[in-house]
């Protein structure tokens, strides 16, 4: 659209009227607004005093739980779903710097915690889970425990790299020749047959049975204290234990 002015007025009536438009504008004025009412709020909270600002987070706090406690199971589940996302865009915005700082300044809240306070948030966070665990539903606890599952699942799979590794087989090999070389000894009387046995000088009883003189001795056939053959998923869990018992050479 083309516009032809006579007169330079003309032109300066023009201007003067898109500028009060702009001006009249109900996004620019809206936006006039919010600005002022946030400078008078902040001059306001710099402007109170303690005791002020103690009665005002105590009413906000009154607020929230009259809130929560009218909200229906609908709007928990929404708002419960709010906050997580906007956890998860809070923590993905921040830099390696400010996640250093925050795990920092939670590190020293906790190091400054009282026992009162920190069993409180124990018992608080215990029973939230208890509260959490009692609402939800099947499908959320069949969710539940399959992300448990995966996890551990996940957690396995870091191990095999590890096994695979030549140098973690070598220890292993080192570890199994070692305990071949310990020399397990065996009790006449009580039968036990363990790494580390300690047996009595020139005698094939262990220290604990040769000094039981006592007719018949406590662990032996004649008290009816054999324990007889081994079961062979006892074998098994001696293999275990075996390989796990530590042994003062």
């Amino acid at each position: 659209m083309n516009l032809w002015f006579k007169e330079p007025q003309d032109y300066r009536m023009l201007v003067n009227i898109n500028s009060n438009c702009s001006r009249l504008n109900p996004w620019n004025k809206k936006e006039a607004r919010l600005q002022n009412m946030r400078s008078l709020k902040n001059q306001h909270l710099e402007a109170e005093s303690d005791a002020v600002r103690q009665a005002r987070l105590l009413q906000m706090k009154m607020n929230q739980q009259h809130r929560l406690i009218a909200e229906t199971e609908a709007e928990r589940q929404v708002r419960l779903e709010q906050l997580k996302m906007n956890q998860q865009n809070c923590l993905c915005n921040l830099t390696l710097v400010d996640k250093e700082a925050r795990l920092e300044n939670k590190k020293q809240r906790l190091q400054a915690e009282t026992l009162e306070n920190s069993l409180s948030r124990l018992e608080r966070m215990s029973t939230r889970q208890r509260e959490r665990l009692e609402m939800e539903t099947p499908e959320q606890r069949s969710a539940r425990l399959a992300k448990k599952y995966m996890s551990k699942q996940n957690s396995s799979n870091r191990l095999v790299p590890l096994l695979n590794d030549e140098c973690f087989k070598e220890k292993i090999k080192i570890f199994h020749e070692s305990m071949s070389s310990i020399e397990s000894l065996i009790c006449s009387i009580c039968l036990e047959h363990f790494p580390g046995t300690q047996m009595a000088s020139n005698c094939t009883e262990c220290r604990r049975c040769f000094r039981d003189n006592k007719i018949p001795k406590l662990f032996s056939a004649e008290n009816n204290m054999s324990p007889g053959p081994v079961p062979a998923e006892l074998q098994v869990s001696n293999f275990i234990i075996y390989n796990t018992f530590i042994v003062n050479t």
